[in-house]
């Protein structure tokens, strides 16, 4: 009998945007983000010897979905989503050499930002359990199709996982009788990242005193995108304004650099990379290891002030935007509002 333990939410890439298809990734999500968004049209005439709202005076129209899938980011199996965050993805390819060694199975994933946006769309499934008055459990799937990613998140504390959350809008919510559960893969075989294997660099230099980091990408879309044209179901999202690359910093105040570079406005680099401790692949003496890199060529910070602290030492937070390069070139890759590498033993995304 199908139960709490059933629950599950999974991913499939869509041909045609909001045509549902059959989900075939698993994800190990922190919770349940995903519900149906709804308006209420109300007509308040005068009426005679009204006392409220008439029954028939209120309808409600569904305009689509939102969700946001929270989990902890794993040495496989991420390139799906990746590949519809940024606009540009490489397929998997043979990683670097290290002195003339080219690995067998170690494989990596470039992404960048681009001024067009992803254009990919997903279906993820949600099922949930239900629970009778006799006490019987079932479960329901809910599909959500035509899923737009709008914006992403990456995030790391102390003590902490490293959290990838992308956003999705989604064109409609519908009920599924089919438990998509025998045709979805989790990656069981592959580790998560943790703090311990973060670290960040600003200004070409890897700077260890900070003890949290954010980094958040809206990809400007339009997500309004409805007409009169006989049914509510929105049209496919476009990117309608630029990419807005915001993010934070926290840590021990250990010099003035970075407290210089914000009052001096200072625009650098900032590269933000886990890597797995465990070798992915070993050949002739060399490691190659699972991680991601994320790297923002140009921040700029919005503050702050460092402060003093009652029990502890002095502290900072450098909340920061991204940037793009001022060159006339600005549809070179390495010109990208973000770039990233994620390095794994996937074959496909």
């Amino acid at each position: 009998m199908p139960g709490v333990l059933d629950q599950s939410i999974s991913v499939g890439k869509e041909t045609t945007y909001g045509t549902a298809v059959a989900t075939t990734r698993g994800y190990e999500a922190m919770g349940d983000g995903f519900e149906r968004e709804v308006e209420f049209v109300e007509d308040e005439a005068v009426i005679r010897n009204r006392e409220g709202m008439l029954a028939n005076r209120r309808r409600i129209v569904s305009k689509g979905a939102t969700g946001s899938l929270e989990h902890c980011l794993l040495t496989g199996g991420e390139g799906l989503l990746l590949s519809e965050c940024f606009g540009n993805a490489v397929a998997p390819a043979a990683a670097p050499s290290i002195e003339s060694t080219a690995p067998d199975n170690a494989k990596v994933q470039k992404f960048n930002t681009t001024d067009a946006g992803p254009v990919g769309s997903f279906t993820v499934q949600v099922v949930r359990q239900l629970i009778d008055v006799s006490h019987a459990m079932s479960v329901e799937t809910f599909d959500y199709s035509g899923g737009i990613i709008t914006s992403w998140t990456i995030s790391v504390e102390v003590d902490g996982k490293v959290m990838f959350t992308p956003t999705f809008d989604f064109q409609k919510e519908a009920l599924n009788a089919t438990d998509p559960s025998s045709n979805v893969v989790y990656q069981h075989n592959r580790d998560f990242f943790l703090w311990e294997d973060c670290t960040i660099s600003i200004g070409g230099n890897k700077l260890p005193e900070f003890r949290s980091f954010e980094l958040e990408v809206d990809l400007g879309y339009d997500t309004e995108r409805y007409f009169l044209q006989g049914a509510s179901e929105k049209s496919k999202p476009v990117r309608v304004k630029p990419i807005a690359v915001s993010g934070s910093l926290e840590g021990e105040l250990r010099a003035l650099t970075q407290y210089n570079a914000f009052v001096a406005g200072t625009t650098q680099p900032l590269v933000f990379e886990c890597k797995h401790p465990t070798p992915i692949e070993t050949k002739s003496s060399k490691d190659w290891f699972a991680s991601l890199q994320i790297t923002v060529p140009l921040i700029q910070y919005d503050g702050s002030t460092p402060q003093l602290q009652l029990d502890g030492l002095s502290t900072i937070e450098l909340p920061f935007k991204g940037l793009q390069k001022n060159t006339a070139d600005l549809t070179t890759a390495a010109n990208s509002m973000v770039l990233a590498e994620y390095t794994s033993l996937d074959t496909a995304a």
